[in-house]
């Protein structure tokens, strides 16, 4: 069976799959309702970035509840709406894709620089919100506006 784009380069698998979820047999199946944003997230903001940098890779994008859970998620995580993905882009660091990011045009919710990765929204609140987020023992604490190195 051929897996379903959401834009012309990522597809619901890569933006579905989950470690933690086959690990722990949780079903992270979107419902309808989470299509349309993760569709308008793929075109608005993952696609420029992919034009701009070469491949993306995402780390995590839909959580379902369970799996949100799971990993210790926010409440009000946008991966549980289809709002929000992790990403790394290979041969460049975060803070080089969070930087360009911020200083683009796209129409960001939020962006967060998490260390390993770059954390970015796309929803119904269009805040540019820019954050770094700060970890201590390997989880997250606090976060602080704008983007910094740790």
């Amino acid at each position: 069976m051929t897996d379903m784009y959401l834009s012309d380069h990522f597809t619901l698998d890569e933006f579905t799959i989950s470690r933690t979820a086959i690990n722990k047999g949780i079903d992270n199946t979107p419902a309808q309702e989470h299509m349309m944003p993760m569709m308008e997230l793929c075109s608005a903001i993952l696609e420029p970035v992919r034009k701009h940098f070469g491949p993306v890779s995402i780390n995590s994008g839909y959580r379902s509840h369970d799996l949100n859970v799971a990993i210790g998620g926010s409440d009000k995580s946008q991966h549980s709406k289809g709002e929000a993905a992790d990403i790394v882009i290979s041969g460049y660091t975060p803070i080089q894709v969070c930087e360009w990011i911020r200083d683009s045009d796209l129409p960001f919710d939020q962006l967060i620089y998490e260390g390993r990765w770059t954390h970015v929204s796309y929803g119904s609140r269009m805040r540019r919100s820019v954050l770094t987020a700060h970890f201590k023992h390997g989880c997250k604490t606090t976060y602080t506006a704008g983007i910094a190195e740790a």
